[in-house]
Protein backbone atom coordinates (compact mmCIF):
# COMPACT_ATOMS: atom_id res chain seq x y z
CA UNK A 1 0.00 0.00 0.00
CA UNK A 2 1.67 3.20 -1.23
CA UNK A 3 -0.80 6.01 -0.43
CA UNK A 4 -3.31 6.33 2.46
CA UNK A 5 -5.70 9.26 2.90
CA UNK A 6 -7.66 10.11 6.06
CA UNK A 7 -10.56 12.44 5.27
CA UNK A 8 -11.88 14.50 8.20
CA UNK A 9 -13.99 17.53 7.26
CA UNK A 10 -15.00 18.36 10.82
CA UNK A 11 -13.57 20.56 13.59
CA UNK A 12 -10.33 20.92 15.54
CA UNK A 13 -11.17 18.40 18.24
CA UNK A 14 -12.16 15.70 15.75
CA UNK A 15 -8.94 16.23 13.80
CA UNK A 16 -6.85 15.78 16.93
CA UNK A 17 -8.85 12.68 17.86
CA UNK A 18 -7.83 11.12 14.54
CA UNK A 19 -4.13 11.36 15.49
CA UNK A 20 -3.92 7.84 17.02
CA UNK A 21 -5.43 6.36 13.85
CA UNK A 22 -2.86 8.20 11.75
CA UNK A 23 0.13 7.24 13.90
CA UNK A 24 -1.00 3.62 14.01
CA UNK A 25 -1.40 3.49 10.23
CA UNK A 26 2.05 5.00 9.78
CA UNK A 27 3.57 2.41 12.09
CA UNK A 28 1.94 -0.37 10.08
CA UNK A 29 2.82 1.15 6.70
CA UNK A 30 6.03 3.15 7.31
CA UNK A 31 6.81 3.57 3.60
CA UNK A 32 3.33 4.73 2.60
CA UNK A 33 2.55 8.38 1.97
CA UNK A 34 -0.07 9.37 4.56
CA UNK A 35 -2.35 12.31 3.74
CA UNK A 36 -4.90 14.16 5.87
CA UNK A 37 -7.68 16.09 4.13
CA UNK A 38 -9.37 18.80 6.23
CA UNK A 39 -11.31 22.01 5.80
CA UNK A 40 -9.05 24.94 4.96
CA UNK A 41 -9.94 26.67 8.25
CA UNK A 42 -8.32 23.82 10.22
CA UNK A 43 -5.18 23.36 8.14
CA UNK A 44 -2.97 24.76 10.93
CA UNK A 45 -4.33 22.12 13.33
CA UNK A 46 -3.73 19.32 10.84
CA UNK A 47 -0.12 20.45 10.41
CA UNK A 48 0.47 19.66 14.09
CA UNK A 49 -0.58 15.99 13.82
CA UNK A 50 2.58 13.84 13.76
CA UNK A 51 3.14 11.23 11.07
CA UNK A 52 1.15 13.17 8.45
CA UNK A 53 3.24 13.43 5.28
CA UNK A 54 0.89 15.75 3.44
CA UNK A 55 -1.96 18.01 4.59
CA UNK A 56 -4.61 18.61 1.93
CA UNK A 57 -7.30 21.25 2.30
CA UNK A 58 -10.77 21.83 0.93
CA UNK A 59 -12.12 25.36 0.80
CA UNK A 60 -15.83 24.63 1.19
CA UNK A 61 -16.72 28.32 1.34
CA UNK A 62 -15.10 28.93 -2.04
CA UNK A 63 -16.83 25.85 -3.46
CA UNK A 64 -20.23 27.18 -2.40
CA UNK A 65 -19.36 30.61 -3.78
CA UNK A 66 -18.47 29.05 -7.15
CA UNK A 67 -21.83 27.27 -7.30
CA UNK A 68 -23.73 30.42 -6.36
CA UNK A 69 -22.01 32.65 -8.90
CA UNK A 70 -24.71 33.04 -11.55
CA UNK A 71 -22.48 34.95 -13.98
CA UNK A 72 -19.97 32.12 -14.18
CA UNK A 73 -20.62 29.67 -17.06
CA UNK A 74 -21.51 26.14 -15.99
CA UNK A 75 -18.52 24.80 -17.89
CA UNK A 76 -16.15 27.02 -15.90
CA UNK A 77 -17.71 25.86 -12.65
CA UNK A 78 -17.25 22.23 -13.66
CA UNK A 79 -13.65 22.91 -14.71
CA UNK A 80 -12.89 24.47 -11.31
CA UNK A 81 -14.20 21.42 -9.45
CA UNK A 82 -12.30 19.07 -11.75
CA UNK A 83 -9.08 20.96 -11.01
CA UNK A 84 -9.70 20.76 -7.27
CA UNK A 85 -10.29 17.01 -7.40
CA UNK A 86 -7.25 16.45 -9.64
CA UNK A 87 -4.99 18.32 -7.20
CA UNK A 88 -6.34 16.37 -4.22
CA UNK A 89 -6.26 13.02 -5.94
CA UNK A 90 -2.81 13.15 -7.47
CA UNK A 91 -2.08 9.58 -8.54
CA UNK A 92 -5.01 8.31 -6.48
CA UNK A 93 -5.10 6.92 -2.94
CA UNK A 94 -4.89 3.17 -2.28
CA UNK A 95 -6.92 3.47 0.92
CA UNK A 96 -9.32 6.28 1.82
CA UNK A 97 -10.77 6.38 5.36
CA UNK A 98 -13.66 8.84 5.54
CA UNK A 99 -14.27 10.04 9.12
CA UNK A 100 -17.01 12.49 8.10
CA UNK A 101 -20.76 12.04 7.78
CA UNK A 102 -21.48 14.54 4.99
CA UNK A 103 -22.47 13.83 1.40
CA UNK A 104 -19.59 16.08 0.28
CA UNK A 105 -17.13 13.76 1.96
CA UNK A 106 -18.80 10.70 0.38
CA UNK A 107 -18.38 12.17 -3.11
CA UNK A 108 -14.76 13.09 -2.42
CA UNK A 109 -14.00 9.64 -1.02
CA UNK A 110 -15.20 8.09 -4.27
CA UNK A 111 -13.35 10.55 -6.53
CA UNK A 112 -10.03 10.46 -4.67
CA UNK A 113 -9.69 6.73 -4.10
CA UNK A 114 -8.16 4.25 -6.53
CA UNK A 115 -8.57 1.35 -4.12
CA UNK A 116 -10.52 0.60 -0.93
CA UNK A 117 -12.74 3.25 0.64
CA UNK A 118 -13.94 2.95 4.25
CA UNK A 119 -16.75 5.03 5.67
CA UNK A 120 -19.46 6.93 3.81
CA UNK A 121 -18.93 6.70 0.06
CA UNK A 122 -20.87 7.44 -3.11
CA UNK A 123 -21.45 4.13 -4.88
CA UNK A 124 -21.17 3.87 -8.70
CA UNK A 125 -24.96 3.42 -8.73
CA UNK A 126 -25.37 6.87 -7.19
CA UNK A 127 -26.55 5.73 -3.75
CA UNK A 128 -24.73 6.42 -0.50
CA UNK A 129 -23.03 3.36 0.98
CA UNK A 130 -21.15 2.72 4.20
CA UNK A 131 -18.19 0.40 3.86
CA UNK A 132 -16.50 -1.46 6.75
CA UNK A 133 -18.11 -2.88 9.92
CA UNK A 134 -16.75 -0.15 12.17
CA UNK A 135 -17.85 2.57 9.77
CA UNK A 136 -21.38 1.21 10.05
CA UNK A 137 -21.08 1.26 13.83
CA UNK A 138 -19.79 4.86 13.60
CA UNK A 139 -22.93 5.88 11.71
CA UNK A 140 -25.15 3.90 14.07
CA UNK A 141 -23.81 5.81 17.10
CA UNK A 142 -25.23 9.20 16.14
CA UNK A 143 -28.84 8.07 16.57
CA UNK A 144 -28.23 5.66 19.45
CA UNK A 145 -25.97 7.55 21.82
CA UNK A 146 -27.65 6.32 25.00
CA UNK A 147 -26.03 2.90 24.66
CA UNK A 148 -22.68 3.81 23.10
CA UNK A 149 -19.72 3.24 25.41
CA UNK A 150 -16.94 3.46 22.85
CA UNK A 151 -14.69 6.49 22.58
CA UNK A 152 -14.53 8.23 19.21
CA UNK A 153 -10.74 7.78 19.08
CA UNK A 154 -11.13 4.01 19.41
CA UNK A 155 -13.85 3.90 16.74
CA UNK A 156 -11.49 5.80 14.44
CA UNK A 157 -8.70 3.35 15.24
CA UNK A 158 -10.88 0.36 14.42
CA UNK A 159 -11.68 1.92 11.05
CA UNK A 160 -7.98 1.45 10.39
CA UNK A 161 -8.09 -2.14 11.71
CA UNK A 162 -5.78 -1.12 14.56
CA UNK A 163 -5.60 -3.08 17.80
CA UNK A 164 -5.90 -1.61 21.29
CA UNK A 165 -2.21 -0.87 21.78
CA UNK A 166 -1.64 0.75 18.39
CA UNK A 167 -1.53 4.50 17.85
CA UNK A 168 -0.47 7.44 19.98
CA UNK A 169 -1.97 10.89 20.55
CA UNK A 170 0.66 13.58 20.25
CA UNK A 171 1.07 17.15 19.01
CA UNK A 172 3.87 18.88 17.13
CA UNK A 173 4.30 21.91 19.34
CA UNK A 174 7.65 23.08 18.02
CA UNK A 175 10.66 24.56 19.85
CA UNK A 176 9.86 28.16 18.92
CA UNK A 177 6.30 28.03 20.24
CA UNK A 178 7.43 26.31 23.42
CA UNK A 179 10.24 28.81 24.05
CA UNK A 180 7.87 31.77 23.67
CA UNK A 181 5.33 30.27 26.06
CA UNK A 182 8.02 29.30 28.57
CA UNK A 183 9.25 32.89 28.69
CA UNK A 184 5.70 34.20 29.19
CA UNK A 185 4.97 31.62 31.88
CA UNK A 186 8.15 32.42 33.80
CA UNK A 187 7.10 36.07 33.94
CA UNK A 188 3.67 35.17 35.36
CA UNK A 189 3.72 36.08 39.09
CA UNK A 190 3.28 33.40 41.73
CA UNK A 191 4.53 29.89 42.35
CA UNK A 192 1.28 27.98 42.81
CA UNK A 193 -0.19 25.43 40.42
CA UNK A 194 -0.97 26.79 36.97
CA UNK A 195 -4.55 25.96 35.95
CA UNK A 196 -5.80 26.57 32.42
CA UNK A 197 -9.49 27.52 32.18
CA UNK A 198 -11.47 27.11 28.97
CA UNK A 199 -14.76 28.94 29.55
CA UNK A 200 -16.03 28.80 25.97
CA UNK A 201 -17.45 26.02 23.84
CA UNK A 202 -18.69 25.55 20.29
CA UNK A 203 -22.27 26.38 21.36
CA UNK A 204 -23.62 28.54 24.18
CA UNK A 205 -25.67 25.66 25.60
CA UNK A 206 -22.46 23.66 26.16
CA UNK A 207 -20.87 26.33 28.40
CA UNK A 208 -20.88 26.05 32.15
CA UNK A 209 -22.05 29.34 33.81
CA UNK A 210 -19.27 31.90 34.24
CA UNK A 211 -20.21 32.76 37.81
CA UNK A 212 -19.70 29.13 38.83
CA UNK A 213 -16.38 28.94 37.00
CA UNK A 214 -15.30 32.08 38.84
CA UNK A 215 -16.35 30.47 42.14
CA UNK A 216 -14.18 27.43 41.40
CA UNK A 217 -11.23 29.68 40.63
CA UNK A 218 -11.66 31.57 43.92
CA UNK A 219 -11.83 28.33 45.92
CA UNK A 220 -8.78 26.83 44.20
CA UNK A 221 -6.75 29.95 44.83
CA UNK A 222 -7.79 30.00 48.49
CA UNK A 223 -7.06 26.31 49.07
CA UNK A 224 -4.05 25.69 46.80
CA UNK A 225 -2.74 29.15 45.81
CA UNK A 226 -3.55 28.39 42.15
CA UNK A 227 -2.86 30.76 39.28
CA UNK A 228 -4.99 30.81 36.14
CA UNK A 229 -4.60 31.29 32.40
CA UNK A 230 -7.78 31.72 30.36
CA UNK A 231 -7.77 30.06 26.95
CA UNK A 232 -10.08 30.58 24.01
CA UNK A 233 -10.36 31.69 20.42
CA UNK A 234 -10.64 35.29 19.28
CA UNK A 235 -14.41 34.90 19.26
CA UNK A 236 -14.29 33.97 22.94
CA UNK A 237 -12.22 36.96 24.06
CA UNK A 238 -15.25 38.87 25.38
CA UNK A 239 -16.30 35.78 27.35
CA UNK A 240 -12.85 35.48 28.91
CA UNK A 241 -12.78 39.20 29.73
CA UNK A 242 -16.11 38.80 31.50
CA UNK A 243 -14.76 35.87 33.51
CA UNK A 244 -11.58 37.77 34.43
CA UNK A 245 -13.73 40.67 35.61
CA UNK A 246 -15.49 38.34 38.05
CA UNK A 247 -12.18 37.51 39.80
CA UNK A 248 -10.23 40.80 39.76
CA UNK A 249 -8.21 39.88 42.85
CA UNK A 250 -6.84 36.59 41.47
CA UNK A 251 -3.67 36.04 39.40
CA UNK A 252 -5.22 35.63 35.94
CA UNK A 253 -3.60 35.74 32.51
CA UNK A 254 -6.03 36.13 29.59
CA UNK A 255 -4.64 34.23 26.59
CA UNK A 256 -7.83 34.24 24.51
CA UNK A 257 -7.41 35.23 20.89
CA UNK A 258 -3.65 35.51 21.24
CA UNK A 259 -2.41 31.94 20.89
CA UNK A 260 -2.04 29.58 17.97
CA UNK A 261 -2.93 25.91 18.38
CA UNK A 262 0.79 25.13 18.74
CA UNK A 263 1.13 27.77 21.48
CA UNK A 264 -1.96 26.37 23.20
CA UNK A 265 -0.22 23.01 23.19
CA UNK A 266 2.87 24.64 24.71
CA UNK A 267 0.74 26.16 27.49
CA UNK A 268 -0.74 22.72 28.15
CA UNK A 269 2.79 21.38 28.57
CA UNK A 270 3.53 24.09 31.15
CA UNK A 271 0.25 23.82 33.08
CA UNK A 272 -0.70 21.53 35.94
CA UNK A 273 -4.40 21.16 35.14
CA UNK A 274 -7.10 22.15 32.66
CA UNK A 275 -10.72 22.92 33.58
CA UNK A 276 -12.83 23.00 30.44
CA UNK A 277 -16.09 22.42 28.69
CA UNK A 278 -16.16 19.71 26.03
CA UNK A 279 -14.26 21.51 23.29
CA UNK A 280 -11.13 21.25 21.16
CA UNK A 281 -8.87 22.50 23.96
CA UNK A 282 -9.69 19.31 25.88
CA UNK A 283 -8.09 17.21 23.13
CA UNK A 284 -5.08 19.51 22.81
CA UNK A 285 -4.50 18.86 26.51
CA UNK A 286 -4.89 15.11 26.06
CA UNK A 287 -2.37 15.16 23.21
CA UNK A 288 0.18 16.90 25.42
CA UNK A 289 -0.44 14.75 28.52
CA UNK A 290 -2.21 17.38 30.63
CA UNK A 291 -4.84 16.06 33.05
CA UNK A 292 -8.22 17.75 32.92
CA UNK A 293 -11.56 18.24 34.61
CA UNK A 294 -14.12 18.49 31.82
CA UNK A 295 -17.78 19.49 32.01
CA UNK A 296 -20.08 17.64 29.63
CA UNK A 297 -23.30 19.58 29.09
CA UNK A 298 -26.21 19.44 26.61
CA UNK A 299 -25.18 17.27 23.62
CA UNK A 300 -21.78 16.29 25.06
CA UNK A 301 -21.47 12.59 25.99
CA UNK A 302 -18.50 11.37 28.09
CA UNK A 303 -18.34 7.92 26.48
CA UNK A 304 -17.93 9.47 23.01
CA UNK A 305 -15.50 12.33 23.47
CA UNK A 306 -13.87 12.04 26.88
CA UNK A 307 -10.15 12.88 26.63
CA UNK A 308 -8.08 9.97 25.32
CA UNK A 309 -5.78 10.16 28.33
CA UNK A 310 -5.96 8.10 31.54
CA UNK A 311 -6.50 9.87 34.86
CA UNK A 312 -8.83 12.67 33.69
CA UNK A 313 -12.15 13.44 35.40
CA UNK A 314 -15.34 14.01 33.43
CA UNK A 315 -18.44 15.52 35.05
CA UNK A 316 -21.81 14.83 33.45
CA UNK A 317 -25.29 15.92 34.51
CA UNK A 318 -27.27 13.06 36.06
CA UNK A 319 -30.51 13.51 34.11
CA UNK A 320 -32.63 11.07 32.14
CA UNK A 321 -32.53 13.34 29.08
CA UNK A 322 -28.74 13.77 29.09
CA UNK A 323 -27.18 13.97 26.62
CA UNK A 324 -29.44 15.97 24.32
CA UNK A 325 -29.86 14.71 20.79
CA UNK A 326 -27.87 16.67 18.22
CA UNK A 327 -31.19 17.41 16.52
CA UNK A 328 -32.86 18.90 19.62
CA UNK A 329 -32.56 22.48 20.87
CA UNK A 330 -33.39 22.46 24.57
CA UNK A 331 -34.98 25.72 25.79
CA UNK A 332 -33.96 25.09 29.41
CA UNK A 333 -30.50 23.43 29.49
CA UNK A 334 -31.07 22.41 33.10
CA UNK A 335 -28.02 20.17 32.96
CA UNK A 336 -25.80 23.25 33.32
CA UNK A 337 -27.28 23.88 36.74
CA UNK A 338 -27.03 20.26 37.87
CA UNK A 339 -23.22 20.38 38.00
CA UNK A 340 -22.46 22.13 41.28
CA UNK A 341 -19.50 24.42 41.91
CA UNK A 342 -18.33 22.17 44.75
CA UNK A 343 -18.17 19.10 42.49
CA UNK A 344 -15.92 20.84 39.95
CA UNK A 345 -13.73 22.30 42.70
CA UNK A 346 -13.27 18.93 44.43
CA UNK A 347 -12.51 17.18 41.14
CA UNK A 348 -9.80 19.76 40.44
CA UNK A 349 -8.38 19.42 43.96
CA UNK A 350 -8.29 15.63 43.60
CA UNK A 351 -6.18 15.81 40.43
CA UNK A 352 -3.91 18.50 41.88
CA UNK A 353 -3.48 16.38 45.03
CA UNK A 354 -2.25 13.47 42.92
CA UNK A 355 0.58 15.73 41.80
CA UNK A 356 1.30 16.93 45.34
CA UNK A 357 -0.02 20.43 44.60
CA UNK A 358 -3.05 20.44 46.92
CA UNK A 359 -4.66 18.55 49.78
CA UNK A 360 -7.11 15.89 48.65
CA UNK A 361 -10.76 16.78 49.25
CA UNK A 362 -13.03 14.60 51.37
CA UNK A 363 -15.29 14.01 48.38
CA UNK A 364 -18.27 11.70 48.79
CA UNK A 365 -19.20 11.37 45.15
CA UNK A 366 -21.96 8.86 45.82
CA UNK A 367 -23.77 11.32 48.07
CA UNK A 368 -23.94 14.12 45.49
CA UNK A 369 -27.07 14.52 43.44
CA UNK A 370 -27.25 15.93 39.94
CA UNK A 371 -23.80 14.90 38.72
CA UNK A 372 -21.94 11.76 37.69
CA UNK A 373 -18.16 11.77 37.93
CA UNK A 374 -16.15 9.51 35.63
CA UNK A 375 -12.42 8.85 35.42
CA UNK A 376 -10.74 7.85 32.19
CA UNK A 377 -8.52 4.77 32.03
CA UNK A 378 -7.34 2.24 29.48
CA UNK A 379 -8.11 -1.45 29.84
CA UNK A 380 -5.47 -4.16 29.39
CA UNK A 381 -5.92 -4.11 25.62
CA UNK A 382 -5.52 -0.32 25.37
CA UNK A 383 -9.15 0.73 24.78
CA UNK A 384 -10.34 3.82 26.61
CA UNK A 385 -12.98 3.26 29.27
CA UNK A 386 -14.68 5.22 32.04
CA UNK A 387 -14.85 4.34 35.72
CA UNK A 388 -17.54 6.05 37.76
CA UNK A 389 -16.74 7.42 41.21
CA UNK A 390 -19.45 6.58 43.72
CA UNK A 391 -21.94 3.71 43.67
CA UNK A 392 -25.28 4.30 41.96
CA UNK A 393 -28.56 2.49 41.70
CA UNK A 394 -28.94 0.18 38.75
CA UNK A 395 -29.13 2.26 35.56
CA UNK A 396 -30.60 0.15 32.77
CA UNK A 397 -29.27 2.37 29.96
CA UNK A 398 -25.72 2.29 31.33
CA UNK A 399 -25.91 -1.44 31.99
CA UNK A 400 -27.18 -2.05 28.44
CA UNK A 401 -24.44 0.19 27.06
CA UNK A 402 -21.83 -1.86 28.91
CA UNK A 403 -23.27 -5.05 27.43
CA UNK A 404 -23.29 -3.51 23.94
CA UNK A 405 -19.63 -2.46 24.32
CA UNK A 406 -18.61 -6.07 24.86
CA UNK A 407 -20.98 -7.34 22.17
CA UNK A 408 -19.50 -5.07 19.48
CA UNK A 409 -15.94 -5.84 20.52
CA UNK A 410 -16.62 -9.56 20.20
CA UNK A 411 -18.73 -9.40 17.05
CA UNK A 412 -16.59 -6.86 15.21
CA UNK A 413 -13.28 -8.60 15.68
CA UNK A 414 -11.71 -7.11 18.82
CA UNK A 415 -9.96 -9.31 21.38
CA UNK A 416 -11.07 -8.55 24.96
CA UNK A 417 -9.52 -10.05 28.09
CA UNK A 418 -11.63 -12.09 30.46
CA UNK A 419 -10.42 -10.30 33.60
CA UNK A 420 -12.51 -8.26 36.01
CA UNK A 421 -15.95 -9.68 35.28
CA UNK A 422 -19.22 -9.08 37.04
CA UNK A 423 -19.48 -11.48 39.96
CA UNK A 424 -22.90 -12.54 41.18
CA UNK A 425 -23.41 -13.54 44.79
CA UNK A 426 -25.96 -16.15 43.70
CA UNK A 427 -29.26 -16.68 42.00
CA UNK A 428 -30.74 -13.73 43.89
CA UNK A 429 -28.51 -11.28 42.05
CA UNK A 430 -29.45 -12.77 38.68
CA UNK A 431 -33.10 -12.61 39.64
CA UNK A 432 -32.69 -8.96 40.63
CA UNK A 433 -31.20 -8.14 37.23
CA UNK A 434 -33.95 -10.01 35.40
CA UNK A 435 -36.63 -8.09 37.26
CA UNK A 436 -34.89 -4.76 36.68
CA UNK A 437 -34.43 -5.46 32.99
CA UNK A 438 -38.06 -6.55 32.72
CA UNK A 439 -39.59 -6.16 29.28
CA UNK A 440 -36.21 -5.44 27.67
CA UNK A 441 -35.27 -9.12 27.83
CA UNK A 442 -38.70 -10.23 26.63
CA UNK A 443 -38.54 -7.95 23.61
CA UNK A 444 -34.98 -9.04 22.93
CA UNK A 445 -36.03 -12.70 22.89
CA UNK A 446 -38.92 -11.89 20.54
CA UNK A 447 -36.54 -10.01 18.25
CA UNK A 448 -34.13 -12.96 18.27
CA UNK A 449 -36.83 -15.45 17.39
CA UNK A 450 -38.22 -13.33 14.55
CA UNK A 451 -34.76 -12.78 13.09
CA UNK A 452 -33.97 -16.50 13.06
CA UNK A 453 -37.35 -17.28 11.48
CA UNK A 454 -36.67 -14.66 8.81
CA UNK A 455 -33.29 -16.30 8.13
CA UNK A 456 -34.98 -19.67 7.60
CA UNK A 457 -37.58 -18.06 5.33
CA UNK A 458 -34.87 -16.49 3.17
CA UNK A 459 -33.27 -19.92 2.78
CA UNK A 460 -36.62 -21.33 1.69
CA UNK A 461 -37.06 -18.53 -0.87
CA UNK A 462 -33.55 -19.15 -2.15
CA UNK A 463 -34.16 -22.88 -2.45
CA UNK A 464 -37.42 -22.26 -4.33
CA UNK A 465 -35.70 -19.87 -6.74
CA UNK A 466 -32.83 -22.26 -7.40
CA UNK A 467 -35.04 -25.32 -7.83
CA UNK A 468 -36.70 -26.47 -10.98
CA UNK A 469 -40.23 -25.34 -11.65
CA UNK A 470 -40.25 -22.42 -9.20
CA UNK A 471 -43.84 -21.51 -8.39
CA UNK A 472 -44.56 -17.81 -8.77
CA UNK A 473 -47.57 -17.83 -6.44
CA UNK A 474 -45.63 -19.55 -3.67
CA UNK A 475 -42.68 -17.17 -4.12
CA UNK A 476 -45.00 -14.17 -3.99
CA UNK A 477 -46.51 -15.37 -0.73
CA UNK A 478 -43.10 -16.01 0.81
CA UNK A 479 -41.88 -12.55 -0.24
CA UNK A 480 -44.92 -10.95 1.40
CA UNK A 481 -44.23 -12.88 4.60
CA UNK A 482 -40.65 -11.66 4.61
CA UNK A 483 -41.81 -8.04 4.16
CA UNK A 484 -44.21 -8.47 7.06
CA UNK A 485 -41.43 -9.91 9.19
CA UNK A 486 -39.20 -6.94 8.33
CA UNK A 487 -42.00 -4.59 9.41
CA UNK A 488 -42.38 -6.57 12.64
CA UNK A 489 -38.66 -6.38 13.36
CA UNK A 490 -38.77 -2.62 12.85
CA UNK A 491 -41.75 -2.24 15.21
CA UNK A 492 -39.96 -4.28 17.89
CA UNK A 493 -36.95 -1.99 17.52
CA UNK A 494 -39.05 1.18 17.75
CA UNK A 495 -40.78 -0.10 20.87
CA UNK A 496 -37.50 -0.37 22.77
CA UNK A 497 -34.96 2.35 21.87
CA UNK A 498 -32.18 0.60 23.81
CA UNK A 499 -32.25 -2.19 21.23
CA UNK A 500 -32.21 0.11 18.21
CA UNK A 501 -28.50 -0.37 17.38
CA UNK A 502 -29.21 -4.03 16.58
CA UNK A 503 -31.84 -3.10 14.00
CA UNK A 504 -29.91 -0.20 12.53
CA UNK A 505 -26.76 -2.24 11.91
CA UNK A 506 -28.87 -5.10 10.50
CA UNK A 507 -30.49 -2.81 7.94
CA UNK A 508 -27.17 -1.20 7.03
CA UNK A 509 -25.66 -4.64 6.44
CA UNK A 510 -28.61 -5.58 4.21
CA UNK A 511 -28.23 -2.35 2.23
CA UNK A 512 -24.63 -3.27 1.46
CA UNK A 513 -25.86 -6.42 -0.32
CA UNK A 514 -27.47 -4.43 -3.13
CA UNK A 515 -24.40 -4.72 -5.31
CA UNK A 516 -24.45 -8.56 -5.30
CA UNK A 517 -25.72 -9.85 -8.64
CA UNK A 518 -25.17 -13.58 -8.14
CA UNK A 519 -28.47 -14.98 -6.82
CA UNK A 520 -26.89 -17.80 -4.84
CA UNK A 521 -24.43 -15.46 -3.14
CA UNK A 522 -27.20 -12.93 -2.46
CA UNK A 523 -29.43 -15.57 -0.89
CA UNK A 524 -26.68 -16.85 1.38
CA UNK A 525 -25.63 -13.34 2.40
CA UNK A 526 -29.21 -12.23 3.14
CA UNK A 527 -29.93 -15.30 5.27
CA UNK A 528 -26.65 -14.69 7.10
CA UNK A 529 -27.71 -11.08 7.88
CA UNK A 530 -30.87 -12.24 9.64
CA UNK A 531 -29.01 -15.04 11.42
CA UNK A 532 -26.40 -12.56 12.61
CA UNK A 533 -29.15 -10.35 14.06
CA UNK A 534 -30.60 -13.33 15.92
CA UNK A 535 -27.21 -14.38 17.26
CA UNK A 536 -26.45 -10.84 18.42
CA UNK A 537 -29.80 -10.71 20.25
CA UNK A 538 -29.03 -13.95 22.06
CA UNK A 539 -25.54 -12.88 23.00
CA UNK A 540 -26.73 -9.47 24.23
CA UNK A 541 -29.37 -11.13 26.41
CA UNK A 542 -26.67 -13.29 27.98
CA UNK A 543 -24.46 -10.27 28.64
CA UNK A 544 -27.36 -8.38 30.23
CA UNK A 545 -28.28 -11.16 32.62
CA UNK A 546 -24.94 -12.79 33.35
CA UNK A 547 -23.13 -9.47 33.30
CA UNK A 548 -20.50 -8.29 30.80
CA UNK A 549 -16.88 -8.54 31.72
CA UNK A 550 -15.76 -5.35 33.39
CA UNK A 551 -12.66 -3.70 31.94
CA UNK A 552 -9.65 -3.81 34.19
CA UNK A 553 -7.93 -0.43 34.64
CA UNK A 554 -4.38 -0.64 33.37
CA UNK A 555 -1.97 1.34 35.49
CA UNK A 556 -4.75 3.20 37.36
CA UNK A 557 -5.67 2.22 40.89
CA UNK A 558 -9.38 1.63 41.46
CA UNK A 559 -10.56 4.13 44.13
CA UNK A 560 -12.40 2.86 47.18
CA UNK A 561 -15.49 4.80 46.11
CA UNK A 562 -15.64 2.54 43.06
CA UNK A 563 -16.59 -0.52 45.15
CA UNK A 564 -20.14 -1.44 44.26
CA UNK A 565 -22.86 -3.85 45.15
CA UNK A 566 -22.58 -7.06 43.16
CA UNK A 567 -25.67 -6.35 41.09
CA UNK A 568 -24.41 -2.92 40.01
CA UNK A 569 -20.76 -3.86 39.47
CA UNK A 570 -21.03 -3.81 35.68
CA UNK A 571 -22.24 -0.20 35.45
Amino acid sequence: MDRILVLNLTRMGDILQSAPLISGLKARHPRAELGLLVQKAFASTAQLVPQVDRVLTLDQDQAVAMLMEERLPLGRQAQWFQEQVRDLRGEGWDLVINLSHSRDSAVLARLLGRGEVRGLVLEPSGRMGVSHDWARYFFCVTGNRAVNQLNLVDIYRRLGDLEGGEGTMELRVGDMAQAGVDAQAEAFPGKGALVLVQAGASRPNRRWPLDRMAGVMRDLHARADCRFALTGSGGESALCQELAALVPDLPVLNLSGGTSVAELGAWCRRADLLITNDTGTLHVAAATGLSSVSLFIATALPWETAPWLPGCLVLHADMDCAPCSHHVVCPHVQCRDRIALESVRDAALLLLARRGLASAPAADWAGRSGVRVYETFRDKEGWLDLMEHGARELDIATHTGRAFRHLWFRRLGVAVSEGGGLRHGGNGDRAHLKVALGGLLERLETLRGEALRASRLVKEIHAELMGRGARAKRLDGMARRLTEMDDGLFELELGQPLLRPLGVLHRMAKDELQGITDMQALGRATAACYAELGERCGELAGLLVEGPRRSVPHGVARPEAQERTEACASL
